[in-house]
């Protein structure tokens, strides 16, 4: 995904190395079945539903970053089979989390047992031919844009695997314009030295709730 790391070496958010360590995450919110509303209904105001009825895609493909348990997964595709979408589902997690029952819905679990800014793409390309610019929805809910000292930089990660007109919905643990403007720095750089062209929009889902971004890939 990435040609090489960009400024200096990142390491998980302190505290979440335990997790990795221990192969195993505790969390109060990990994907139960409540959080389905929670984050598609309430967090972020059903656009995640619009967007997917929009494309009139019958089978789009959705990343979702930090399922947990991914209990709630289940209830989004039922809700999406009522309008006749039938998602492939994938999940990237810190650690392989998911119920056994989410494992019969999500197709791919992509999980390293590391925190996403700590991939190096460079060396993992397997994974990142199969991450890159596949995706027509990424969700990432109280994940890599909350629980990272590297909010930009797993913004630009979020986007690179967005497909053309894809959109990514993510919540940053607080809403800063320079988390924004580094993003947007992330992409040029990039752009700059694969002789690409990604662009992206990066939209507050809500004016009141300045946390809950949309990323929308534009070409």
């Amino acid at each position: 995904m990435l040609k090489q790391k960009y400024g200096s070496t990142r390491v998980e958010k302190k505290g979440v190395s335990a997790f990795i360590n221990n192969k195993k995450e505790i969390w109060p919110a990990f994907g139960q079945e409540y959080r389905y509303s929670h984050i598609f209904i309430k967090k972020f105001s059903e656009k995640p539903f619009l967007h997917l009825k929009k494309i009139k895609k019958e089978k789009p493909k959705i990343m979702v970053l930090g399922a947990g348990l991914g209990v709630d997964l289940i209830e989004f595709k039922k809700a999406l089979n009522l309008i006749k979408i039938n998602p492939t589902i994938d999940v990237l997690s810190l650690t392989k989390s998911l119920s056994p029952r989410a494992k019969k819905i999500v197709n791919k679990d992509y999980s390293q047992n590391k925190a996403i800014e700590t991939i190096d793409f460079k060396k993992e390309t397997k994974l990142a031919s199969n991450l890159k610019s596949k995706y027509d929805l990424v969700v990432a809910p109280l994940s890599v844009g909350v629980y990272t000292d590297h909010p930009s930089y797993n913004m630009f990660l979020t986007s690179l695997m967005l497909s053309k007109n894809g959109k990514a919905y993510i919540e940053l643990g607080e809403f800063k314009l320079k988390t924004v403007t580094r993003f947007k720095k992330f992409v040029e750089i990039y752009n700059l030295q694969n002789k690409t062209d990604y662009r992206f929009t990066v939209n507050k889902i809500n004016p009141n709730e300045e946390k809950f971004l949309e990323i929308t890939r534009t070409n």
